[in-house]
This record gives C-alpha cells, structure tokens and sequence, in this order.
C-alpha cells in the first residue's frame, strides 16, 4: 500500500479522536499559530491564517456574518443576476437539456480550496473538517472544478456547474450540480450543499446541508460525535422547527 492510500486508510481513526478532541480545552493563546480551532484557548479560533484569533475577529475578516436563529428558507434565484451588464460572456445555454455532443463552458475554473467558516450550522465539523479537505487537495483525492456558462463576475448573468469528473454531467447535457454543490470531506463525509449560492465577489458559498444524509454517508463509528457537531438552525417548511443546517463556505479558485 502507498503512502498516500495509507494515510486515507488511516484517516478515520483520526478523525475520530479529532471530532472526539474538539469537545477538549485548547493550549494557545490569541495570536499564536495552530493548525486546528481545538488548538486555541480562550475563546480564540483557528482563523484561516493558521493563527488563534478572537470569534469576533474571525467574523470580521471575513465578513459574511449571518445569525443563526431559526429562520424560514423561500427558494430563490441561485443563477446570478439575469442582466446583460458591460463585458459580460452571454449565457450560451451549455448545460441546457440536449441531444449528440454536449458543448463546453468557455470558463472553467479549478478549485484549490474549500474551508468551512466559523459560523452557521457546519461550524462546528469545521475544526475538523478543514484540515482534511486541505489535505485530499493536497494528495489530489479530491478535486472539484467549476464550470461558468455567462460571467462570473458581479452583476452578469451566469449558469454555474460543479464538477469532479465525467459523472456529473447527464447524458442529456445538464449538470448533476448546478444549484447544488458536491460537499466532499475524504474519509468522512460524502453529500452536498444544496440550495448553492456563491458570491462572485467575495467567493464565500452559501446553502443548506441535509444533516441526516450528511451523518449517515460517515462511518458509523463517528456518527454519534458528529451529531453533536452539526446544528440545524434554518426552518425551510414554516412550521418553527429547523430541519436544515446552513453551511457557510470559503472557496478558493485558480486563476
């Protein structure tokens, strides 16, 4: 077995004892580095420069605060803006349903990162979470690519995909993912973010997490401390009671 295979091998008795660690004091101080939020003391986090900072710091920087009480979801346009602003690409219709060969997006876009924020109903897998999907980008066990048909920039109109590989894009031309994001943490968890919006501007990914399909695609041995991990704060059928997580997300693309 390679290196690279046993470390995945190994990787959920890491996470395990990690997930398990998070509910533990933390040893350093703000403004000290650390690798994981369970590192920090104090009240302090690890932000995503790999130094303990304050909760409110963290918030600040990265600007995408949103309160987490229950609140009720409408269904809304994930797809951008719908106007034909300045120097934007048309929307070419390249994942509309259709026969023979399927065309291609004259944008795609690798990504190179994603981290979970420190706020939202995923906040709490993040300490965890972060560490691994650094390093399946890092050994190449995971990778994601975006796909445009528009622009992607602020105030275009814009169809977005999400691609890991020839599987998600139907055999009639559409896209497994277009309102939805594969959510991917190797070794723990396999769903999606549904519901997907990203902002052109600030790149932070914002949807809802199914908390039930999210558990029960881990390992039944992580199961239990991943309950306690993941909060569903948003109501998306009215009735007062929240059924849905929210996920909050930083993504990174290659130029």
């Amino acid at each position: 077995m390679s290196t690279a295979r046993a470390a995945r091998a190994a990787w959920p008795l890491a996470i395990a004892a990690l997930l398990t660690a998070s509910a533990t004091g933390c040893l350093r101080s703000d403004g000290e580095s650390c690798r994981v939020d369970s590192d920090c003391g104090g009240g302090a986090i690890c932000a995503l420069d790999n130094v303990c900072r304050t909760v409110a710091a963290v918030e600040a920087s990265l600007d995408t605060r949103q309160a987490v009480d229950v609140v009720t979801y409408d269904t809304v346009d994930t797809q951008g803006a719908t106007g034909d602003a300045t120097g934007c690409e048309p929307v070419a219709g390249v994942f509309d349903a259709a026969t023979g060969a399927c065309p291609e997006p004259t944008t795609k876009r690798t990504v190179t990162a994603i981290v979970i924020a420190q706020e939202g109903g995923l906040a709490g897998l993040a300490e965890v979470a972060n560490q691994v999907i650094a390093n399946g980008f890092d050994d190449g066990s995971l990778t994601l690519e975006l796909w445009i048909d528009g622009s992607l920039a602020a105030g275009c109109a814009r169809v977005l995909a999400w691609m890991r590989g020839p599987e998600d894009r139907n055999a009639d031309c559409t896209a497994v993912f277009s309102d939805a994001m594969p959510f991917v943490i190797p070794g723990l968890v396999t769903t999606s973010v549904d519901h997907a919006q990203l902002d052109p501007e600030t790149l932070v990914l914002t949807g809802l997490v199914d908390k039930a399909k999210l558990i029960e695609s881990m390992a039944p041995e992580l199961r239990d401390v991943a309950e306690q991990l993941i909060t569903l704060d948003v109501d998306t059928d009215g009735d007062e009671v929240a059924d849905m997580a929210s996920a909050v997300i930083q993504i990174t693309l290659a130029e």
